[in-house]
């Protein structure tokens, strides 16, 4: 009752918003809201940095890890981006996702010994 609301709400409808504000940055850069958009980004910045180090610290995790942060912000979000959206397509089409079956085919001939 607890975990699956927590998923749909940032592990997926929040992930799926990032692009468009990732768009809404790009707009705001074009039409020339320069320190508009570095106060934002740098006060997020600060927040998910500061939420990562508490988070090392609770776990017990070197501190050390939270520099890979600002490669994950401007990297691997977007990869990420790709990866629900598809996700989310995918859900909406109503494919089945599932292990797949190995067809056996017998064919592997053994040399005599």
């Amino acid at each position: 009752m607890v975990v699956m609301p927590s998923m749909w709400l940032f592990n997926i409808f929040m992930q799926a918003l990032g692009p468009i504000v990732d768009m809404m940055m790009l707009v705001a850069l074009c039409t020339g809201q320069f320190a508009l958009v570095i106060y934002y980004t740098a006060a997020f910045f600060v927040l998910d940095y500061v939420s990562a180090v508490v988070a090392l610290k609770i776990d017990g995790e070197n501190l050390s890890q939270s520099l890979w942060l600002f490669w994950q912000r401007f990297f691997y979000r977007q990869f990420l981006y790709c990866i629900i959206i598809k996700a989310i397509m995918a859900a909406i089409r109503g494919g089945m996702v599932g292990w797949g079956k190995l067809a056996r085919k017998d064919t592997v001939s053994l040399p005599n010994a």
